[in-house]
């Protein structure tokens, strides 16, 4: 479940005229692009990634502030006519989260927890 700020959120969903469902959507596809992208040669660890709500949690805490960063842009923005989906979009932007953005490594711990035994179980299965 993806939790924001009520206020934040509502702010954001103002500026873009998008209803809460549209905006949840957006975050988690986001989230999803920014593993794929973050761990592209690993398809089983971002599956198991997505799974874990540790880094939901981590995800959320982290689209907020860019939440954040993109109401204070507009409010300083020189023009008042600017394109506040394409701004939101760019702040947002998967790829170039992943070349800033570290996952935490209590996301990654974690899932590496839960994914060494599947995989331990099923190498047993071929032995």
């Amino acid at each position: 479940m993806i939790i924001i700020d009520n206020q934040i959120q509502q702010q954001v969903l103002d500026n873009l005229g998008w209803n809460k469902e549209q905006y949840n959507q957006f975050v988690y596809e986001y989230g999803l692009l920014y593993l794929s992208g973050y761990i592209p040669n690993y398809p089983q660890i971002v599956e198991q990634i997505t799974r874990n709500q540790i880094f939901w949690n981590w995800w959320v805490q982290h689209w907020e502030s860019r939440d954040l960063e993109f109401l204070e842009a507009i409010e300083t923005a020189d023009d008042p006519v600017i394109d506040r989906e394409a701004l939101f979009n760019t702040i947002h932007d998967p790829e170039q989260l992943v070349a800033g953005m570290y996952l935490n490594g209590q996301v990654l711990q974690e899932t590496y927890a839960m994914l060494i035994p599947k995989m331990t179980k099923e190498q047993e299965v071929y032995i």
